[in-house]
């Protein structure tokens, strides 16, 4: 388990929105850094190192962005 594929994509701008493709199995990893008065996104187990935020899927899930 874990080791496989990981979770699809998606990207945004202004004007509209894409959804995610499928991934297999596997884990996925999201940083991003954290900035003054940035709302936190959601989604996976959160974690952060003081510089950047971590959200961790090891099963399915849904990364939010804020």
């Amino acid at each position: 388990a874990n080791y496989g594929g990981g979770g699809g994509g998606a990207g945004a701008d202004n004007s509209s929105s894409y959804s995610g493709g499928a991934g297999g199995s596997g884990i996925v990893l999201v940083r991003y850094l954290m900035t003054y008065g940035a709302s936190k996104c959601s989604g996976g187990t959160q974690t952060n190192d003081g510089t950047y935020y971590i959200h961790t899927f090891t099963g399915s899930g849904t990364f939010t962005a804020n």
